[in-house]
């Protein structure tokens, strides 16, 4: 197991000093069959992570249903997105939201919710493409 810490102002992996060169990238927004791609020309950039929102309406298509492996709709593979990171190298920064659900269509609280009423819940809620 790894052992991560900050110390002296500085982040520190298995007791070497990490500077954490960061980009982002939305995996619900991009095809399966691109993220090796798109790591790739991160870490041709020279990045060393990779920092992602985990939209969770994305990941619950409906109430009680939760696909973090992608067996409802591939690009709701987390769990592969995750692994595929890990295996080219990066130090995953892995975030919940977007924040307010900016980035998926019928979000936010305003939003009536779905066909079952509950305030805030919304039905297959899809990445937006307008971003």
């Amino acid at each position: 197991m790894n052992t991560f810490l900050v110390k002296d102002g500085q982040f520190w992996l298995d007791d070497q000093p990490l500077f954490i060169q960061a980009g982002e990238f939305h995996y619900f927004r991009t095809p399966r069959d691109q993220w090796a791609q798109r790591l790739d020309l991160l870490r041709m950039a020279g990045f060393n992570a990779v920092a992602a929102y985990i939209p969770w309406l994305w990941h619950q298509p409906e109430p009680g249903l939760s696909d973090l492996d992608g067996h409802t709709h591939p690009m709701r593979d987390l769990a592969g997105f995750l692994d595929l990171a890990a295996s080219m190298g990066f130090t995953i920064i892995a975030r919940h939201g977007p924040p307010a659900q900016r980035l998926v269509q019928r979000r936010g609280p305003c939003d009536q919710g779905g066909e079952d009423g509950r305030q805030g819940h919304h039905q297959h809620a899809q990445p937006r493409a307008d971003q």
